[in-house]
């Protein structure tokens, strides 16, 4: 990426210096050829071997290598060697071969005299769970720090057929997911979550980071359905935790070919590098602070991951799989969502989102700046995330105007979906920002799922619905592309709701003052004019607003000239033929059928108006 990311292995920098040493040597004319090349062999092994024999010819000393440096040059070459061999595709292929044996050649099949004595049953599981170690470790230690993305989905194939249904398959999926998120320390540095974090936030082939998701996502739903709370209910506590203190860690890393559990590890142990680091990163007690402990292997899988989200910055053109396998999972049902909230998962991720114009920036590792000119970061997944957690909690709504009109109960939203937790107040206050939403319209980021966030959260509340529409009017004046934008402007104009009147009425006053800071932009503002005259015909109280701002412009401070602006002073023809078509639409609204919405020739215009019959219902309003 160009920002000094980290790499995967510590190893101290290596400086190697050759240097070839000649020294004259006078022929002799005695002796055979033979035994001239006996004496040449000769003294060539005593000067690797460091001896001090003399040259036939000179006196001088043979210089003797220190056995300490042809010791490092030994091991090197060998290492490099035994290197070079791991990875060639020759041997990634036998590998391969070797470890699909377990899948065509069960122990269930071996005679009894290749079982040893034990029972087949057992032999299968200790082999499979053997196979299981091998294929894990030579996809993300062999292909995936290769940078190999050509055999990551027939290897993940392979590992997904060791993953039976079953308790087989669940204690695999345990282990598979400790193996993920487990720190790897090398040479006094800790590489934290190194699994999981080079092969799906760090990967730079999207077809590996989507075959590793897939991966994640069968274990984790095999281990999920096996550890849920039974009898469960909104309310009752959190999923798959316990109330302790946070400053332990449970658990521990096992192998699947081994019972005995490892050491514990150390917290936040991490060295001077972008994904390690000797202190302790700086708390933040608004998000991160004052959660149950998980107490299963899901919840410390999930636990671990959201670890990785303070750094995610760096890598903003490839962490879009890992909210992708977050969104995924929260979908698999009621008490993963329940688990999500109470991590403050909405707010974290918002915090991404936001970054440098967070609230919580000042405690941010990286300050980069996410997304160049060519390319923005992949938040779709993201959005998807923070809407189906939103829409999973009953918010609590603004009704007082509308008790004093009569209305008695609040009635949930169309967008609701089955409650199963509740929302803090960090969380909504970040899904509530008017930052957030403006960036949200601003980017397009996944225009369905923020369509349903917004909704949602205007439905029945005044001060909310305010600011959205405060916002997506100040989008108006910097878009490019207004069909996304106005659909969800239409959708929010024609919510039936208690606020509707009130929404409106809003939404006139800002959409006019958008429409008059961009007269100096033709394009937009004929497409604001086209908006306002498309609504006015279907929206009789938008109707009335628009007319009374046309009358009373010079006596309300909140109104501004827009109309004899856009009709009089404006020098572009295109806007003061669309503000013609507008106040046509005004006087006359049940003429105005969905065709002329599209602009027609000046001429065309003033003669179907002079067509028009006099004395129509908008007309004896005008």
């Amino acid at each position: 990426d160009g920002d000094g990311g980290c790499r995967t292995q510590a190893k101290s920098r290596t400086y190697n210096a050759y240097m070839l040493l000649y020294q004259q040597k006078q022929q002799s004319s005695g002796g055979t050829e033979e035994e001239r090349g006996d004496v040449a062999a000769t003294e060539a092994n005593g000067m690797v071997s460091g001896g001090s024999s003399s040259s036939s010819g000179s006196g001088t000393g043979r210089l003797r290598v220190p056995d300490e440096i042809l010791e490092t040059v030994w091991r090197e070459n060998i290492q490099f060697l035994r290197d070079k061999l791991v990875f060639d595709p020759a041997y990634l292929a036998f590998a391969k071969r070797v470890c699909s044996l377990h899948a065509y050649f069960p122990p269930s099949a071996w005679p009894a005299s290749a079982l040893g004595g034990r029972d087949a049953e057992i032999a299968v599981e200790e082999q499979g769970r053997v196979v299981l170690e091998v294929s894990a470790r030579i996809l993300m230690d062999t292909i995936i720090h290769s940078w190999g993305s050509g055999e990551v989905e027939a290897w993940v194939e392979l590992i997904q057929a060791l993953l039976p249904e079953g308790r087989c398959g669940v204690e695999r999926s345990r282990w598979l997911l400790d193996l993920f998120v487990k720190d790897v320390e090398e040479k006094g540095v800790v590489l934290m979550r190194l699994w999981l974090f080079k092969g799906v936030v760090a990967n730079r082939s999207p077809e590996s980071r989507a075959s590793l998701v897939l991966l994640l996502l069968l274990a984790a739903r095999r281990v999920a359905l096996d550890e849920r709370t039974p009898g469960w209910a909104p309310g009752q506590g959190v999923p798959f935790c316990a109330w302790q203190s946070t400053s332990e860690e449970s658990g521990s890393e096992t192998s699947p070919a081994s019972s005995q559990p490892s050491t514990p590890r150390a917290a936040h142990a991490r060295a001077p590098q972008p994904m390690a680091r000797a202190k302790a990163p700086p708390k933040r007690p608004h998000l991160m602070h004052n959660c149950p402990v998980g107490t299963t292997t899901f919840a410390r899988f999930i636990d671990r991951a959201l670890d990785l989200v303070p750094e995610l910055p760096p890598h903003w053109r490839h962490f879009g799989e890992f909210f992708q396998l977050l969104a995924l999972i929260a979908d698999f049902g009621p008490q993963e969502k329940a688990f999500f909230l109470s991590r403050r998962l909405v707010a974290r991720s918002i915090d991404v989102f936001l970054h440098e114009d967070s609230p919580f920036a000042r405690d941010h590792r990286h300050r980069i700046r996410m997304g160049d000119k060519l390319s923005s970061p992949n938040f779709t997944y993201m959005m998807d995330l923070i809407t189906s957690l939103v829409r999973s909690v009953e918010l609590e709504r603004d009704l007082e105007r509308d008790r004093e009109g009569g209305v008695e109960e609040d009635v949930p939203p169309p967008t609701q979906l089955p409650v199963v937790g509740h929302l803090d107040s960090t969380c909504l206050g970040m899904v509530r920002h008017k930052l957030f939403i403006k960036k949200l319209l601003l980017e397009g980021v996944n225009p369905p799922k923020t369509l349903l966030l917004l909704q949602h959260l205007a439905w029945n509340h005044h001060r909310q619905s305010n600011i959205i529409l405060q916002a997506a009017c100040e989008v108006v004046e910097s878009e490019e592309d207004y069909n996304v934008l106005f659909h969800i402007l239409r959708s929010l104009l024609n919510l039936q709701d208690a606020c509707q009147e009130a929404r409106t009425e809003k939404f006139c006053i800002f959409f006019l003052r958008a429409l008059y800071n961009n007269i100096q932009y033709p394009e937009a503002c004929v497409r604001c004019l086209e908006l306002l005259a498309e609504e006015i015909a279907e929206n009789n109280t938008l109707r009335q607003l628009t007319l009374r701002s046309m009358v009373l412009q010079n006596r309300r401070r909140d109104m501004c000239r827009w109309f004899e602006a856009c009709l009089l002073r404006c020098e572009a023809e295109s806007i003061r033929l669309a503000t013609e078509h507008l106040a046509i639409a005004i006087a006359f609204p049940s003429l105005r059928s969905p065709s002329s919405a599209q602009l027609s020739p000046r001429g065309n215009a003033s003669s179907s108006s002079r067509e028009q019959p006099q004395g129509g219902g908008g007309g004896g309003t005008t």
